[in-house]
């Protein structure tokens, strides 16, 4: 029952953050799950520790992002077309049965390790907080991160930020925010960083496609 709880409470947390289709996605699953205990054991036998904060509603979501990444999940591609329509949970359990069934392996690998999003939006955040840091103290940064996984967010100043009024940056990739409230932030023009050094209990290596094929099931398909 703490797995269909899980399934849930994360169902709950993708539409707070306008993720409906993620949502959508994860009660379809959910209840496919609920339905079929014995199912439901089979695919979540590897899962270790808490369903809730080891996120295995994302686990699922991830293994059917995979599926259409490859184009292995049949007419169920068809909704991922237009993510930003809410599809009908109904529907969606009748394409995602199946593929619980045809793509067990690939479902019980998902859920017997934990996600990792690479969410570099993040990095919205950190060009803030290193701007501050740098303006109270002495340049250059030493950088150490907990949690790396394949680094993408220890590369936060080789970004272009994009927060309206507020720009900074000329890289290829671009970070774009929102800033909420009447104070508008001073962001240096320049950061030094000196040094860039991470560590994970699964660090990602972003060479071997697999691993790029993963990462990416991993965003949610209406968060491009």
């Amino acid at each position: 029952q703490s797995i269909i709880t899980a399934f849930r409470k994360q169902a709950e947390f993708c539409r707070a953050r306008e993720s409906s289709f993620t949502a959508a996605v994860i009660d379809a699953v959910g209840d496919l799950l609920a339905e079929d205990s014995e199912k439901r054991w089979a695919l979540c036998e590897g899962l270790e520790g808490d369903p809730v904060k080891g996120a295995v509603a994302l686990r699922f979501a991830g293994g059917l992002h995979a599926l259409i990444l490859q184009n292995r999940a049949g007419a169920l591609s068809d909704y991922y077309q237009t993510p930003n329509k809410v599809p009908d949970t109904a529907k969606l359990r009748k394409e995602i049965a199946p593929l619980l069934e045809s793509e067990r392996d690939l479902f019980i690998d998902y859920v017997s390790g934990a996600p990792q999003t690479n969410e570099v939006n993040r990095a919205a955040v950190l060009l803030l907080g290193f701007s501050e840091i740098v303006r109270q103290t002495s340049p250059p940064l030493n950088l150490l991160e907990l949690g790396a996984s394949a680094g993408l967010l220890l590369c936060w100043d080789r970004f272009r930020y994009d927060y309206g009024d507020l720009k900074w940056g000329d890289g290829a990739a671009v970070i774009k925010s929102a800033l909420l409230g009447d104070v508008k932030p001073h962001l240096k023009d320049h950061i030094e960083v000196r040094s860039r050094h991470g560590c994970d209990l699964n660090p990602r290596d972003l060479s071997d496609s697999a691993t790029r094929l993963r990462m990416r099931s991993y965003i949610w398909p209406e968060q491009p």
